[in-house]
């Protein structure tokens, strides 16, 4: 399963799962739509960390 979730503050979101024990294995991800990164869950569930370009609000 994938879970999509989109946040005002992609650093601030990658701070509190880092907090919580949970640090995203990989870089951010720079894509045409906005930013994200890919987060697991403990069990191993992919959790997307999506936000949205500037010009896209």
């Amino acid at each position: 399963m994938s879970l999509c979730l989109e946040v005002k503050d992609l650093e601030s979101a990658i701070a509190h799962l880092t907090a919580l024990g949970y640090p995203p294995p990989g870089e951010i991800i720079n894509a045409s739509h906005g930013r994200e990164i890919y987060a697991y869950d403990p069990d191993g569930n992919r959790i997307i960390l999506h936000q949205l370009n500037e010009q896209s609000n």
